[in-house]
């Protein structure tokens, strides 16, 4: 129990989802919301809906059971995050959240295998790609609005977690090099489209 709500993983109606690609900042705009008294849930629905980047995609992970066409939402809000942020930030995430991406993003069965060892240009890589078809998959959705996480109040304490990879801001510099030119242009454009310099 969150928020002093129970959450649930039960499918049908809900007011509303926020939904981002992974380490967009769904924890925080879910722990702001409650705040304000509106009771979603992060990751699992509360009765006023779900904050999660899981709730995009379909399949299992970690024990729960998500399809989003067996879910509707009166409303669907597009949480991004800077992509240099994103992508660095999500190169420590857990082998599953990997899995899962892959496996709901149309064509990445050529990403046949992902494991803990892949080498942090490996994730880069990975990670860039998935940035840009996450997104677009939500925009998909027809979100009603979208919304940047560093317009949002800032949290006290809160690092930079672009520090993940090399113990140094991943750079736009950085990304060309790892992704090539052609990739890292392509998540630039979407950036600026988010409103990104």
């Amino acid at each position: 129990m969150r928020g002093n709500f129970p959450l649930r993983e039960v499918d049908g109606a809900y007011p509303l989802l926020v939904a981002a690609h992974p380490r967009s900042g769904t924890h925080y705009v879910a722990s702001l919301l409650q705040a304000g008294g509106l009771r979603v849930g992060h990751e699992a629905y509360g009765p006023g809906g779900v904050v999660s980047w899981l709730h995009v995609g379909k399949g299992e992970i970690a024990g729960r059971l998500v399809d989003p066409k067996r879910t509707t939402y009166d409303e669907i809000v597009h949480l991004v995050r800077h992509p240099l942020n994103v992508i660095s930030s999500s190169t420590t995430m857990l082998r599953v959240s990997f899995e899962f991406l892959r496996d709901n993003l149309p064509g990445w069965d050529h990403v046949a295998k992902v494991t803990e060892d892949m080498s942090g240009e490996a994730k880069v890589r990975f990670l860039a790609r998935s940035w840009i078809e996450w997104n677009r998959k939500i925009e998909n959705m027809c979100p009603v609005r979208r919304i940047r996480v560093e317009d949002l109040p800032s949290r006290e304490g809160h690092r930079d977690s672009r520090r993940a990879l090399y113990g140094q801001p991943l750079r736009w510099e950085d990304l060309s090099n790892i992704c090539g030119s052609d990739v890292a242009l392509e998540v630039a454009k979407l950036a600026w489209e988010y409103g990104y310099a």
